[in-house]
């Protein structure tokens, strides 16, 4: 006959390893996500009134919402955190020398539904200075970002 504090210790043992079980197939939590960017410039991207290339300073934003990033002003994306909000998880900031390349990796914060870039050109008019990408904050994944005399596109890569 078994006693039934034993029972009761069997049943504990036995119940905390299939949550143990469960909790392994399931994966646990998931690593976060990360974004690598290969941001290039092309020649007079950002000239000055000479007429010579200048560098560009290139805003790398995680957002949470895209509502008002979409519905911003431009010249308002210069202090994203003012014109964004709740919106803005994280910005940093990387200088394009005329012609340069850089790569950036972001790590994503678990919040993060998007990665977005700014161009600040010097003259706007005419030009794309924003665009965005979906990401999934637990996956990793690759985008061009290219900025032209156009502006900026941002593409898989």
């Amino acid at each position: 006959m078994t006693s039934m504090p034993n029972l009761l210790s069997r049943r504990a043992t036995l119940g905390g390893l299939c949550l143990l079980t469960l909790t392994a197939a399931c994966g646990g939590p998931k690593e976060p996500g990360s974004v690598e960017l290969a941001i290039s410039g092309q020649p007079g991207a950002n000239t000055g009134p000479d007429g010579g290339d200048r560098p560009l300073m290139v805003q790398i934003l995680q957002l949470r919402g895209t509502a008002a990033f979409d519905a911003v002003a431009p010249l308002d994306l210069q202090d994203p955190a003012a014109a964004l909000g709740g919106d803005l998880v994280k910005a940093e900031s990387v200088t394009l020398a005329p012609g340069g390349t850089v790569s950036r990796t972001l790590v994503l914060d678990p919040a993060t539904t998007a990665v977005a870039v700014v161009g600040g050109y010097r003259v706007m008019t005419g030009k794309i200075v924003r665009a965005r990408v979906p990401v999934s904050p637990t996956e990793k994944a690759r985008f061009a970002v290219t900025a032209g005399p156009g502006g900026v596109t941002m593409a898989p890569a």
